[in-house]
């Protein structure tokens, strides 16, 4: 990027006074962020299953629970929406008898009033969308229970994402921070004081979903506009999807692995097994077989390969062996023009490429998978039993 410098941005990072007072900002002790929660979805859905519950140990008795229906029902974005339950369904009756269910038929939050009637299914969403059919697949599980009872269908999102399935009412996790607040001053002097100071990490947890801290949000204003370049430079580099963060540690973890040839997408590699027979192509590491990690349109993708031989014949060859040895492959392969052979492929969906704890569990899941291992033990047998000449 032009007129970025290393001065540049060790005098943002060291000397700038403003650029320190957000870093000691943003360093406030919040223990949902020690424990990793902060931006979890599902720790995010368990927090507000426990809200919701009036016999949690909150002792917000059903205070939560009731206000944030009501802020649902009657919110702006849904006044076009017609669930069979109303207003004076909420306001006319008490709760002490709600039961909360967590991944009940997969949906997050589900709450059931048997006394009332009621049913409430809840899909919380933070950064994430929703899958294909989702909502309707999580309406329709529960079509044949609870059938006498009235239903609400509530998407919980941070921007207020309209839902597919037009049976869902409109919620946000702002709404859901303001509740909160509102309740608090209700219940005050109620509230044990340490479910007090959990909840208030929790609303802090929240307003750092929005940056809602305006004091903060000013400070971030006038950093940005002195050291513009510098941090679009910085947000491009860190920000940019890397799929070697966590090779090291993988490697650690599978000494056998030897990465030859990688980028930001691919890692090719191959192991002490896979280093025998003929070094003769330019594919590869010069051995007609690999491994290779792959970001495939978001997902981390595992490959094993069987490339070039000098001879198309010997290749067919050892794909004939190959086969004896339990691996499977498509017929076509044996024709002596062909080069590429998959022998093995599989996905695993990455939900953030900048955790280096995901891709690392997705690599090895991929690379201990027992068809791959099958796979792999079969090539490894047929490379020591051949004659390549």
């Amino acid at each position: 990027m032009e007129d970025v410098s290393a001065n540049k941005i060790h005098q943002l990072v060291n000397l700038d006074v403003q650029f320190e007072e957000v870093m000691i900002a943003l360093r406030k002790f919040n223990p949902l962020n020690v424990l990793g929660i902060a931006h979890h979805e599902y720790r995010h859905s368990n927090i507000i299953a426990w809200l919701l519950d009036p016999s949690e140990n909150h002792n917000l008795q059903d205070t939560f629970f009731r206000k944030v229906i009501l802020q649902t029902i009657l919110s702006s974005e849904n006044e076009q929406k017609s669930s069979n339950v109303t207003i004076e369904d909420i306001t006319g009756n008490t709760f002490d008898d709600v039961q909360v269910l967590r991944e009940e038929k997969n949906a997050d939050i589900v709450v059931v009033s048997r006394r009332t009637k009621l049913l409430i299914i809840i899909e919380n969403k933070l950064w994430s969308s929703e899958h294909s059919s989702q909502l309707q697949r999580y309406r329709a599980a529960f079509k044949d229970r609870f059938i006498d009872y009235k239903r609400l269908h509530i998407f919980l999102t941070v921007e207020g994402d309209l839902p597919s399935d037009d049976e869902y009412y409109v919620l946000t996790h702002y709404t859901i921070l303001r509740t909160l607040q509102s309740v608090l001053k209700i219940r005050e002097g109620l509230v044990p004081q340490q479910v007090e100071e959990f909840i208030r990490f929790y609303m802090q947890a929240i307003k750092e979903l929005y940056m809602s801290d305006d004091d903060l949000v000013s400070l971030c204003r006038n950093v940005y506009a002195k050291y513009k370049k510098e941090i679009d430079y910085i947000y491009s580099v860190g920000n940019s999807v890397d799929i070697r963060i966590a090779l090291d540690e993988f490697k650690t973890n599978y000494p056998e692995v030897n990465a030859y040839w990688s980028n930001q997408k691919y890692i090719w590699f191959n192991t002490l097994e896979l280093q025998q027979g003929p070094r003769e192509s330019d594919w590869g590491d010069g051995f007609p077989y690999s491994f290779w990690f792959e970001n495939y349109y978001g997902n981390m993708k595992l490959i094993l390969e069987i490339g070039p031989f000098t001879d198309g014949n010997v290749r067919v060859a050892f794909l004939e062996r190959l086969e004896e040895n339990d691996v499977q492959f498509r017929q076509s392969a044996k024709n002596p023009a062909r080069m590429y052979t998959r022998i093995w492929t599989n996905t695993i969906e990455i939900n953030d490429w900048q955790d280096r704890d995901e891709i690392l569990e997705a690599m090895q899941k991929l690379y201990t998978d027992t068809t791959l291992r099958r796979a792999y033990e079969g090539l490894v047998k047929t490379i020591q039993a051949f004659r390549f000449e």
